[in-house]
């Protein structure tokens, strides 16, 4: 008899563990969902009249910073990306989720931009549309929001 109830309260500890790091995995997904669409909300869309001192790089196109955030999972993007984006950022954010695998946990992500002058626009020393804050340090300190926004849609979901 109490081999049986052993193995059910087995079985029922697998089922929560089960639970458990399916409602980890998805909680992770949805951060990481999250991140670039505030990293590129945050971005400034090219306006060189805005910019102190009014300077932009030999070639610059509008829209080439926001083409340029990208999501490495395990590795570090090294390279700048050509071409450019929309002033939402569609084509760079559908970009970052596509690379989202499809089990989250246990990778070490890497959010970066490869501008030549992303650290400029981080700093607000390039562009009035960005604060000092800039795009990055923004994210960070609204990561707690975010996990916890996260968190509650996955509860409200499931």
């Amino acid at each position: 008899m109490s081999n049986s109830i052993n193995a059910k309260a087995v079985q029922d500890v697998f089922r929560l563990v089960l639970k458990s790091k399916g409602a980890i995995q998805a909680v992770t997904k949805e951060i990481l969902k999250e991140i670039p669409r505030r990293l590129v909300n945050y971005s400034a869309f090219g306006d060189p009249s805005l910019w102190s001192p009014p300077y932009w790089p030999k070639g610059y196109t509008p829209g080439h910073f926001i083409n340029n955030w990208q999501l490495g999972v395990d590795t570090m993007p090294a390279n700048e990306l050509p071409g450019t984006d929309s002033v939402d950022g569609i084509a760079a954010i559908a970009r970052m989720h596509k690379s989202i695998p499809r089990w989250p946990v246990g990778h070490t992500y890497y959010f970066v931009n490869n501008a030549p002058y992303a650290a400029l626009l981080e700093s607000g020393l390039h562009s009035s549309q960005v604060g000092p804050g800039g795009m990055v340090a923004l994210t960070v300190l609204e990561y707690p929001q975010i996990a916890r926004q996260a968190e509650i849609n996955y509860s409200k979901a499931n």
